[in-house]
């Protein structure tokens, strides 16, 4: 028996060592799972702030494209008149070209 209390003991001394061991190890493991959520809950609290900006910035943007389309739309009918305007002083130019060479070829005639 007396082998077997000396060995019950010499198994307590180890797991107490083991124990002395684990306690600080534990403890760190703990302070660095507290610091990881700190983190966590401040990179939450950022990416919420983040969202909110983004989503202010999205639906302004939105607001501009669809004030610069309306805007657009009322220029259609100003660029489609310059659009006539133009084809008409073509067609005016043309016509014009013709007459004088019309002319050229009738005063080259008489020469």
């Amino acid at each position: 028996m007396e082998w077997l209390g000396i060995g019950v003991l010499i198994l307590a001394i180890a797991i107490a060592v083991g124990i002395g061991f684990l306690i600080p190890v534990l403890n760190k493991l703990t302070k660095t799972l507290d610091n990881t959520a700190q983190v966590i809950g401040q990179a939450e609290k950022s990416l919420e702030d983040i969202t909110g900006e983004v989503k202010l910035v999205l639906y302004n943007t939105n607001e501009t494209l669809l004030d610069v389309n309306q805007k657009v739309k009322k220029l259609d009918p100003i660029f489609d008149t310059i659009e006539d305007a133009g084809n008409a002083t073509h067609h005016l130019t043309a016509t014009l070209a013709q007459f004088t060479d019309k002319k050229n070829e009738k005063c080259q005639r008489w020469h």
